[in-house]
């Protein structure tokens, strides 16, 4: 099921429930934590399909429908459909591990300019820092046009605020560090 943490139960009298009712006859159709798929047997069984068929004479016949009702077959439409779709799952996921990326290079190019101005070295440091400026605003505009559930976005943005806050504290640093 799509809604985590809620349970799916069946039972012959009562049909299908999202809690277990009284009796032995309940079976658990789905958990709480489990993803629901169900077999063609079982939504028979449940009574969310009203039949099953593997030709287009079978499918006539469990629908009712006289035998010269045309058969209109989708099957390379949503074989294009399918391919599309996963392209553009592959192409999002990629979007999301390059952005990860880019803040995983921020943090690493901050390290790197703590230690250069650590060490003194000012004229190294300050590249380093115009780095991670213009990656945090690449990674921005990255959050500007994704489109991403609330919760992951939130998390971006808090982690893309904490490195914007360190940038700002390392550039300060830069400039009233003695030259």
């Amino acid at each position: 099921m799509r809604v985590m943490g809620t349970e799916l139960w069946w039972s012959p009298q009562k049909g299908l429930a999202a809690t277990k009712g009284a009796g032995a006859e309940w079976e658990q159709v789905d958990g709480a934590k489990d993803v629901l798929t169900l077999s063609s047997e079982q939504l028979l069984k449940y009574g969310l399909a009203i039949g099953k068929a593997d030709t287009d004479a079978g499918l006539l016949d469990v629908l009712k429908l006289p035998p010269t009702t045309k058969v209109k077959r989708l099957d390379s439409k949503v074989k294009s459909l399918r391919h599309t779709a996963s392209q553009r799952a592959k192409n999002a996921w990629k979007k999301v591990d390059d952005f990860v990326e880019s803040l995983v290079a921020i943090d690493e190019r901050l390290r790197e300019y703590n230690e250069l101005i650590a060490q003194g070295n000012r004229l190294a440091a300050k590249p380093k820092i115009s780095d991670c400026h213009r990656r945090v605003i690449a990674a921005r505009e990255f959050l500007e046009r994704a489109k991403l559930d609330e919760s992951t976005e939130a998390d971006f943005r808090q982690q893309l605020g904490s490195l914007e806050n360190k940038i700002k504290s390392a550039k300060a640093i830069l400039d009233i560090s003695p030259k």
